[in-house]
């Protein structure tokens, strides 16, 4: 019993890894999102993991979190900036991928995923006894649907590629839309 169960599945791996043998593609992302790229193949489908920094960043609850702050005061304090460091993201896509007939292997591509967002931010702010610093972070998270266009030269392992985002928070403020775009390449194995 034990041999046929193994038989079993080491027949059904072959068959499915001879059947979804994903291609891999490993690069950069330039743009609303600017860092590492992943992407594994199946098909017509994919899955797309983005790791970077945010370009674009920050909507008017920042500015307004400043004073609702326990300690400020608006007669003893006087508020001076807040600076952002590092602004980090990561998307998780799940894509579907067409043909465009007249410009092959030019493919588009639409999906839905998910992003989470982390904005360290500081304020720096003064009364009558020195200049002081709070730092909090933020974070976001929110559901994105995206468009683009991918080209893989036949000859070469390389594709490049560019979308468009548009990204709806779920957590910090529900219902705030983002728009964003990037380009980049992957090198395929």
């Amino acid at each position: 019993m034990k041999k046929a169960l193994y038989l079993l599945a080491v027949c059904s791996l072959i068959g499915f890894s001879s059947y979804a043998q994903p291609k891999i593609g490993v690069g950069f992302r330039l743009g609303d999102l600017s860092g590492i790229s992943f992407k594994s193949n199946f098909g017509d489908n994919a899955m797309e993991l983005s790791v970077g920094r945010l370009l674009r960043f920050g909507h008017p609850s920042y500015e307004d979190w400043f004073y609702h702050y326990k300690a400020y005061n608006e007669d003893t304090y006087v508020y001076k900036y807040s600076s952002l460091h590092y602004p980090l993201a990561v998307q998780l896509h799940y894509l579907r991928h067409r043909t465009i007939s007249f410009a092959d292997p030019l493919r588009w591509y639409y999906g839905l995923g998910a992003q989470v967002r982390m904005f360290p931010v500081d304020y720096t702010y003064s009364d009558n006894t020195g200049v002081y610093t709070v730092r909090r972070k933020f974070w976001e998270a929110g559901v994105d649907w995206v468009i683009g266009l991918e080209y893989n030269f036949p000859d070469v392992p390389i594709g490049v590629f560019m979308d468009a985002l548009l990204l709806m928070e779920v957590y910090d403020t529900p219902f705030f839309p983002w728009g964003q775009f990037g380009i980049g390449a992957r090198y395929n194995f």
